[in-house]
């Protein structure tokens, strides 16, 4: 049964390779040369420039000194090739440098691809590759620029280093399942592709075989690989966003060198070592995260990384070696962790942005020029005794050096009131080394005090004042790599505009007596301060004693006469000032001419009059009917120095007197008789 299986195989392949022939050598006409190739494999040249590989079995090698193959001489007339059914390898070298050749048609029986069989076949643009191959060999089809796009079967189980070396004119890629390992150079320089899928097979990225694919913006490194070769994407400089899974144990140098689109990098935590160069010239690298497993950073690690702002280096890392960050011009801060005992030549050179430099722990071996061309403050915890003056140099740039200390607070502000709608300004000052402020807030009535998150991380902070923030508490918090220190707390107060309801009065007082001037005002946290103004100047006096509340009082002397006063009350809202009121200080009056007696006959008109001294005097005149005690008000016209009557006969015997009075006091008149004569 075996033997009818076989026999019915071989009766099948005759017929296709028959079939073959006969298809062939009706369709061609004109042999330009042909041959052996291989021990039961032919070929055959064709006037038309097509070149047919025929027979069963593997075609030979040509691998040695000259690499020369049959045809070798006929290369530039080789347009096509036709690799016929049966044939199981193609040999070494056997289509190097046919630069001619367009197309090639490989039968399903080959299983094995050559090293360098299609090499230099820059002309080749159409590539299909069989599901029968299991092997594509070294070089295999390096530097055939023309193919734009390559699909390897999932048969394929090994992918030689450099197979697709140089083939810039690909911009399609698919990688099989069934590839285990992707080796050196294999897909070097295929600069026009611009995506990448590495499938979850893949368990090694050989050296350089993604090196100078510039069209690739982002790779996806799949955790079945647990090795990145050396320079393995050197150069990819479109390559933006990549992923490095934890089941990568090492990057190798140059790795990433000169990736100058790549932003952000992440070194998983299984990597113990950042070898040299691996990052050098990523000039658009703004963050990298190095984990805690990582001891050693080789030389030239982030050279030339200009955009880094930052390097978060853990406290695992014990050396920096040299150049290993130079040229990191975007770098403004620099926190040197307690396990660095050694900074090497140059380490930092050329880093000229950065202005603050923090050493955590004791004072390392500091190269000379490990700082060159770097102005920088140096900071170094005082309290450590190795950071002696000899260790605090320059080493090749402008270092100042000062010792961290302490924070403390100087000066704050007190508790603040404002008005409703305007800024509220709280301060603290402090001593201290690169000192971070927080503010904090705590409502009326409440116990938990609150972060401010706008704007509440510097020594000042100003807030817009609404109603709501009235009685609420503030506090900041201030520290340092040495230590902290808390502000004491301040009370915000938030007021209304004062408005004055009863505004002060004028006063005429006695001399030597008290003179009280009042004003009566609503609003919050209302303070007061009365002003005079002495007669005929402009200019207003403040006043100074007991003028800072709503009643001022004071006691008179002559020199008061005549003042002027007014009350400012304010509040942090704004102010108003009162009505101008003016004091008049007077004395006793005293009469210099008193009333006389007048007889006139009934009916006629009778005049007293009394003269006196004195200011704003008023007068009241008194009558006495005769054989009366009692003193009667003139209701009449009795109000003025002179006072004047109609007589009649009741009239007769009648006393008049006058009463002159003023703030400072009175006095009474003579008293006179009126006689009326029938």
């Amino acid at each position: 049964m075996a033997k009818t299986r076989k026999l019915i195989l071989a009766l099948l392949l005759c017929t296709a390779m028959l079939l073959t022939f006969s298809a062939t050598a009706f369709a061609e006409t004109g042999i330009t040369s042909k041959g052996s190739c291989g021990t039961d494999v032919k070929w055959t040249l064709y006037d038309s420039g097509k070149l047919l590989i025929t027979g069963t079995g593997a075609m030979a090698n040509y691998d040695g000194d000259s690499y020369v193959s049959p045809w070798t001489s006929y290369a530039g007339k080789i347009k096509t090739a036709e690799i016929g059914y049966g044939v199981t390898k193609i040999g070494s070298y056997a289509f190097l440098n046919c630069t001619a050749m367009t197309s090639v048609s490989i039968a399903e029986t080959v299983s094995n691809i050559g090293s360098y069989a299609f090499s230099g076949c820059k002309g080749l643009t159409s590539l299909t590759i069989p599901a029968s191959v299991l092997t594509i060999g070294e070089g295999a089809f390096k530097w055939c620029s023309g193919v734009k796009s390559v699909v390897i079967p999932e048969s394929v189980t090994s992918l030689g280093a450099s197979a697709f070396y140089g083939c810039s004119g690909m911009t399609s890629l698919t990688i099989p399942t069934s590839i285990k390992n992707i080796g050196d150079s294999t897909f070097y320089y295929c600069n026009s592709l611009a995506s990448l899928t590495i499938p979850k097979s893949v368990k090694t990225i050989g050296e350089n075989a993604f090196a100078y694919c510039s069209g690739i913006k982002s790779v996806a490194i799949p955790s079945s690989v647990t090795s990145i070769g050396s320079g393995a994407f050197a150069f990819c400089s479109a390559l933006a966003t990549v992923t490095i899974p934890t089941s990568v144990k090492s990057i190798g140098s140059f790795a990433f060198d000169s990736c100058s689109s790549l932003t952000k990098v992440v070194i998983p935590t299984s990597v113990t070592k950042i070898e040299s160069f691996t990052f050098r010239d990523c000039s658009k690298l703004k963050t990298v995260t190095v984990p805690a497993s990582v001891t050693s950073i080789g030389e030239f690690a982030f050279s030339g990384c200009a955009s880094l702002t930052e390097i978060p280096l853990p406290s695992t890392v014990t050396s920096i070696a040299k150049y290993t960050f130079s040229g990191c011009t975007g770098l403004t801060s620099l926190t040197i962790p307690t396990g660095i005992t050694s900074i090497a030549e140059y380490a930092f050179a050329d880093c000229t942005g950065l202005k603050t430099v923090i050493f955590m722990g004791n004072a390392p071996a500091i190269k000379n020029g490990a700082f060159s061309g770097v102005t920088s403050n140096v900071y170094y915890f005082g309290s450590n005794s190795t950071w002696v003056p000899t260790v605090r140099l320059n080493y090749g740039g402008h270092l100042t050096w000062a010792a961290i200390t302490t924070p403390k607070i100087t000066s704050q502000s007190k508790d603040t009131a404002v008005g409703k709608g305007k800024t509220a300004t709280l301060k603290v000052a402090a001593t201290g080394e690169l000192l971070k402020y927080q503010w904090y807030y705590q409502k009326p009535g409440e116990t938990t005090w609150n972060k401010v998150k706008i704007n509440g991380t510097s020594a000042t902070y100003t807030l817009k004042a609404e109603m709501r923030h009235n009685g609420y508490k503030y506090k900041c918090f201030i520290k340092n790599l040495a230590g902290s220190a808390l502000s004491k707390v301040i009370n915000l107060s938030v007021v209304t505009a004062p408005k004055i309801t009863t505004q002060p009065k004028s006063q005429t007082v006695a001399l030597g007596s008290n003179a009280t001037f009042k004003v009566v005002a609503s609003g919050d946290l209302i303070s007061y301060q009365w002003y005079y103004q002495k007669p005929g100047e402009n200019t207003w006096n403040k006043v100074t004693i007991n003028g800072d509340s709503a009643t001022y009082t004071l006691t008179t002397a002559k020199r008061h006469d005549g003042y002027k006063y007014k009350c400012v009350v304010k509040n942090a809202d704004s102010s108003v000032t009162s009505s101008v009121v003016t004091l008049t200080v007077v004395t006793t009056p005293k009469i210099t001419a008193q009333p006389k007696s007048v007889t006139v006959r009934a009916g006629q008109k009778a005049t007293f009059s009394v003269t006196a001294t004195g200011i704003s005097l008023k007068y009241q005149w008194y009558y006495q009917k005769p054989g009366t005690t009692k003193w009667i008000k003139v209701s009449t016209n009795g109000t003025s120095a002179t006072y004047t009557l109609t007589t009649a006969e009741r009239h007769n015997g009648y006393k008049y007197r006058c009463v002159v009075t003023n703030a400072a006091g009175s006095v009474i008149s003579k008293e006179v008789t009126l006689t009326v004569k029938k």
